[in-house]
């Protein structure tokens, strides 16, 4: 069984409009969020051991803060097409991972984060993933070659209102 958190970068600045989408860092809120949900996932028993992100500065800053929590020493994945990805494009990031890690926390954006989420077998109906939501999905599978989103259980989903 492999799991694996998608999660949707925390809250973003727009106080320098000189810098481009990709460029935006997080803002207070994305600063103070992302910490209590890497918190939360790992409360929760979920073992991160590989970090995969979207380029932007955002979803990166955000992933850098649960490699943080979770301690990791491996470097942060950076996947350009995940930067506003769609679901195939998660599914290709994942496709790729060593078949010895059972957990991916995965790094993305909206509108493709919903739309995902929205695409795990699930009778549940997720209007908006907002900043910093995290949604988690469980997949039947030994081997990452071997996902695809269609086959993935949606688990749960967490998000800073609901905790904090």
């Amino acid at each position: 069984m492999k799991k694996i958190l998608f999660v949707r970068h925390a809250k973003s600045s727009w106080v320098d409009m000189t810098l481009s989408d990709k460029e935006r860092p997080l803002n207070k809120r994305g600063k103070r969020d992302a910490p209590v949900m890497a918190n939360k996932c790992k409360e929760y028993g979920l073992n991160v051991q590989l970090i995969i992100s979207s380029p932007a500065v955002r979803a990166f800053n955000t992933a850098t803060v649960f490699q943080d929590i979770y301690n990791l020493k491996t470097p942060i994945q950076i996947e350009n097409y995940l930067y506003h990805g769609d679901p195939s494009d998660f599914e290709e990031a994942l496709c790729g991972v060593n078949d010895s890690i059972d957990c991916v926390a995965i790094f993305g954006h909206n509108p493709g984060i919903t739309y995902l989420a929205n695409e795990l077998d699930s009778s549940r109906y997720i209007d908006n993933v907002p900043t910093s939501g995290v949604v988690i999905g469980e997949v039947d599978i030994k081997q990452w070659e071997d996902f695809t989103v269609a086959r993935t259980i949606l688990k749960d989903f967490l998000y800073p209102k609901m905790i904090q």
